[in-house]
C-alpha cells in the first residue's frame, strides 16, 4: 500500500477518498473496527486511509461502499489514481504536441 515519504504531502485524491470513507462510513453507524473486520484489515490501517496518509486501496473501497450503502459513490474513487490522473496528463500533453 502506497505511503508518501516524509518529505512530501498525501496526494489530494488519498485525502478526498479517506474523507468520503470517513463520512458515509460515519452516516452509517459503522464503526473503525467493523470496516476494518470486514475488509481484513488493522483499524490503525482504516484510520491512515480515512486521514488520507495511506492511500485508500480499490478493495477498501468497494467493502467500504456496500457496508455503508453507499451505492457506488465510494466505488467511484477508484478513479481517483493519482498515478492514473498523471498519466492521463501526460497522455493529452503528448497529443497537443
Amino acid at each position: 500500500m502506497p505511503v508518501p515519504n516524509d518529505n512530501s504531502r498525501s496526494p489530494a485524491a488519498w485525502c478526498y477518498g479517506g474523507n468520503q470513507i470517513r463520512r458515509w462510513r460515519t452516516l452509517a453507524n459503522v464503526s473503525r473496527e467493523a470496516l476494518a473486520a470486514a475488509a481484513n484489515y488493522a483499524p490503525e490501517t482504516i484510520s491512515s486511509m480515512e486521514r488520507g496518509v495511506r492511500m485508500p486501496s480499490p478493495r477498501l473501497l468497494d467493502i467500504a461502499d456496500e457496508l455503508c450503502g453507499a451505492q457506488g459513490m465510494l466505488s467511484a474513487a477508484r478513479a481517483l489514481d493519482p498515478d492514473e490522473t498523471a498519466r492521463l496528463i501526460e497522455r493529452k500533453a503528448g497529443r497537443r504536441e
